[in-house]
């Protein structure tokens, strides 16, 4: 276990579920294609990809990613990294 947490693993599942959850009830997402999560020592590395619910403008879809993200960090502290990708498709 101890070479799984140094090496890297998939999150904790029900971490995960809560993760998506929280992504699919977001209003600036309008569909999550992917998500992995990445267990890392005491910390979780997270990266999405999803397509945002349209905005006027390039500012605005940067400020929902943002909102997204900040949102994210606080409701699960254990997430270092987070990486966000929009789409279109999967």
């Amino acid at each position: 276990e101890v070479t799984a947490l140094l090496v890297g693993q998939s999150a904790d599942p029900a971490l995960r579920e809560a993760i998506h959850r929280f992504l699919i009830e977001r209003e600036e997402i309008a569909e999550v294609f992917n998500l992995i999560t990445l267990q890392n020592g005491d910390d979780v590395v997270v990266a999405v990809k999803a397509r945002m619910t349209e905005t006027e403008s390039a500012l605005a879809l940067i400020e929902a990613i943002n909102r997204c993200e900040q949102t994210l960090r606080l409701t699960f502290p254990e997430v270092r990294w987070l990486f966000f990708e929009p789409d279109f498709v999967a």
